[in-house]
């Protein structure tokens, strides 16, 4: 209290004036302190395993491949609830027909490719699932996938 008392009458301001020993030395082990904390940190991060945790995908992921999120390329069409086509016969019996390129696809691969949300909007059956679908397949392939849960 006494010191408290001292520091604000400024009967101690010597003792952190500028460029003072005292001030100095303070500076110093402040930036020693930094300096250990985030050398601390970064020991931490590295020690870890970079896992999505269960309670991330508890309920949003379509199926986890033991704690990780399955691949955009590895993940069914029906999976991504792309809806089959009314009176459509696949003579190759796969689930889906092949693919329809639409006038809009370079659209889409653009807008994907800049990042962000990307919003489709059109009439029911038009066959917007499908196009971002396999827009999202031909872009990123690689990268992990992780549905919003309907």
């Amino acid at each position: 209290m006494a010191v408290v008392a001292a520091l604000r009458l400024g009967w101690l301001s010597w003792l952190v004036a500028d460029g003072g020993a005292v001030r100095r030395t303070l500076e110093a082990l402040s930036w020693l302190a930094a300096v250990v904390a985030v050398g601390f940190s970064v020991v931490e991060l590295r020690r870890r395993k970079p896992v999505v945790s269960q309670s991330v995908c508890a309920g949003r992921a379509l199926h986890l491949d033991g704690d990780r999120l399955p691949k955009v390329a590895d993940v069914s069409l029906l999976a991504l609830r792309v809806k089959r086509a009314v009176d459509t016969f696949d003579p190759e019996g796969r689930d889906l027909p092949r693919y329809v390129p639409r006038d809009r696809d370079e659209d889409l691969e653009w807008a994907i490719a800049s990042g962000g949300l990307v919003l489709l909007h059109g009439r029911a059956a038009a066959g917007k699932s499908r196009a971002a679908a396999e827009a999202v397949r031909r872009l990123r392939p690689g990268h992990d996938w992780l549905p919003r849960r309907v």
